[in-house]
Formats: structure tokens, sequence, C-alpha cells
């Protein structure tokens, strides 16, 4: 089978919590 869709299915979760750390770090960066 192909493991491409497995692979994928790991890394959304690392790149959703990648992108809420960014968008805290920018808030927070912004509100200063």
């Amino acid at each position: 089978p192909n493991p491409w869709p497995l692979i994928l299915l790991m890394k959304v979760p690392a790149v959703v919590t990648g992108a809420l750390t960014v968008s805290s770090w920018v808030s927070v960066i912004n509100s200063d």
C-alpha cells in the first residue's frame, strides 16, 4: 500500500501545532 497518506496524516498535527505557535508568537509581538 501507499505510505504517503499515513505520512501526511502524521505530519498534519505537527503542521497545525507549528502554525498555532507561530500565530501566537506573531500576536504577542504585534501587541507589544
